[in-house]
């Protein structure tokens, strides 16, 4: 699980698909994904939002909301991770509608209760989280290293391919 606040496209991502430009224009004309804004979750893993660091043209699908931060207002990475924050979160999951598949509506988005500090505490907030989300980053993927090297450890070791002198 990623819990980096951005959005980054993966080329190599075999989940990502490429449509003719025609069918791009088309569809941007509802989904027009442009830098720094916020892409937010309404099906499936409900509240999940990540900002758009990335100038490349998008299209989402339909079970996701595309929020266009107030830049007057609101810092955009501020507000993605107000959106992440389980109280937040939570309040999500209250609106939520269905009982097999559950949904976020759009209109409920507006009714979230998110801490709005001035612009420039938000920059700050957004600093720090931003930086506690790094550190999050490089020891989860200091762990899967170490997780790699214990499983080639494991072939070799139990295997018998190396054998162990003990004194």
């Amino acid at each position: 699980k990623n819990p980096s606040p951005f959005f980054v496209i993966d080329k190599e991502d075999e989940d990502l698909e490429y449509i003719s430009k025609k069918d791009y224009e088309y569809h941007s004309k509802r989904f027009n994904a442009e830098f720094e804004d916020i892409l937010y979750s309404r099906f499936g893993t409900i509240g999940t939002a990540k900002l758009i660091a990335t100038s490349e043209p998008l299209l989402a699908s339909y079970s996701i909301v595309l929020v266009k931060p107030n830049k007057e207002m609101t810092y955009p990475l501020y507000l993605t991770q107000a959106l992440n924050f389980w109280k937040v979160k939570k309040q999500a999951m209250r609106m939520t509608k269905g009982s097999t598949n559950k949904n976020f509506h759009l209109t409920d988005i507006k009714k979230l209760k998110i801490p709005l500090p001035t612009l420039s505490e938000q920059m700050e907030i957004a600093k720090i989280l931003a930086c506690a989300d790094e550190k999050i980053q490089k020891e989860r993927r200091r762990k899967e290293r170490l997780k790699t090297l214990k499983r080639g450890l494991m072939q070799v070791l139990l295997t018998g391919k190396v054998r162990v002198v003990v004194d």
